[in-house]
């Protein structure tokens, strides 16, 4: 099969400029505005206006389509198939394809959603791979997510509610967007703060994020999200009123330097990766520190964003990104076993509803591919 891509191959000055006419440049001879958008014109090459293009859809056969990295919002208008979410269609911005996905997650209906970091959207999908819809785009507005200072980060982590309400982290709009079932906006909570330059006054901000990561809703209902820049994880009702929090930046028993997937257990028992301290922390629900897991693989690479996922066994499986494997390792620490396959950087898992396999994400070749949990 093909994937297609939709691609400029024409980029032109903006309308305005190509018919100003002559009243309009004798106008502009006396505006001072016109003026100022020469000057930023000759100097930086922009325009007030942005450029007008012109699109085409480029067909490409998936090998080739795997090893090409696309970024931009997410649009994908011009394309005509869709692939299916197990097409391991690769790299891209066409439907069923990723640049840079992270989190994934499983709705009551068996809906599976996907964020599709660099290409700042999530998409959906039917429990058999069939693409459904996306949603997102650079931006501010309760239907975007934002980027940092123009940089390729987007949305991260991503969880489902009991009704179907779909959270994301928008990292760096830095808050948690809730979106319907069908991906139309509900509501946001939470702006920047950060706590490294006054650790003091996080307490006062128990509802604002330094680039949140994971999302995990509790057999509580409430939300817990990993604020990774201030080192804690932030707990809200559903509707994103803060409830507690736990945890401090730094690298003792309790503490969290970059914490990033999350996880909670159906006793409450909470799960949250520490990859930059090379392990994973155990909470009570209530925030008590209970344990430290030491992952060595996490330990090789700054930068790595791990989300861990619970078992049926009450055990944790948990991705290397790194080693391209799967640990399963209960609370004490034991690894129980490792799980190998189709692995390319896997970064975040999802159970799947009949328990006999977890979904992984690959960030590397931008591919979701199924691996067994079966004994």
């Amino acid at each position: 099969g093909y994937a297609p891509q939709r691609t400029p191959y024409l980029v032109a000055f903006p309308a305005a400029y190509r018919t100003l006419g002559t009243g309009g440049a004798l106008r502009d001879l006396f505006s001072l505005r016109a003026w100022g958008e020469r000057v930023q014109y000759f100097l930086t090459r922009t325009t007030a206006a942005i450029p007008a293009t012109t699109d085409a859809t480029v067909f490409y056969s998936k090998d080739i389509a795997a090893r090409i990295f696309f970024t931009g919002s997410g649009s994908s208008t011009g394309q005509t198939t869709a692939s299916n979410l197990f097409d391991k269609a690769g790299k891209g911005k066409g439907s069923g394809q990723f640049s840079s996905p992270r989190g994934i997650a499983i709705s009551p209906d068996g809906t599976i959603t996907v964020v599709d970091q660099l290409n700042w959207r999530t998409q959906q999908f039917s429990p058999e791979g069939t693409f459904l819809r996306e949603f997102g785009g650079i931006g501010t507005t309760g239907d975007k997510f934002g980027q940092i200072n123009g940089y390729a980060f987007g949305p991260t982590g991503v969880a489902v509610g009991r009704d179907g309400t779909v959270y994301v982290a928008d990292t760096w709009n830095h808050r948690i967007s809730a979106f319907s079932a069908t991906g139309q906006p509900l509501r946001q909570w939470g702006t920047f703060f950060n706590g490294q330059a006054d650790p003091a006054a996080l307490t006062a901000h128990p509802g604002d994020f330094y680039g949140p990561r994971g999302i995990a809703v509790g057999p509580d209902n409430f939300v817990y999200v990993t604020d990774a820049g201030n080192g804690r994880v932030l707990v809200f009702t559903p509707e994103g009123k803060p409830v507690r929090s736990f945890g401090t930046r730094g690298t003792g028993p309790g503490q969290l330097d970059d914490a990033i997937g999350i996880a909670v257990r159906q006793d409450g028992l909470v799960a949250v990766a520490d990859p930059t301290n090379a392990r994973v922390q155990l909470f009570a629900g209530d925030g008590t520190f209970r344990a430290s897991i030491p992952v060595p693989d996490w330990g090789t690479q700054r930068g790595l964003e791990p989300y861990p996922v619970w078992l049926p066994n009450g055990n944790l499986l948990l991705p290397s990104p790194t080693a391209n494997k799967l640990y399963e390792v209960t609370e004490t620490g034991q690894t129980v076993r490792t799980l190998t396959g189709d692995l390319h950087r896997p970064t975040a898992l999802v159970l799947l509803p009949d328990k006999s396999a977890v979904l992984v994400v690959n960030d590397e070749n931008g591919t979701v591919v199924k691996v067994s949990i079966q004994p």
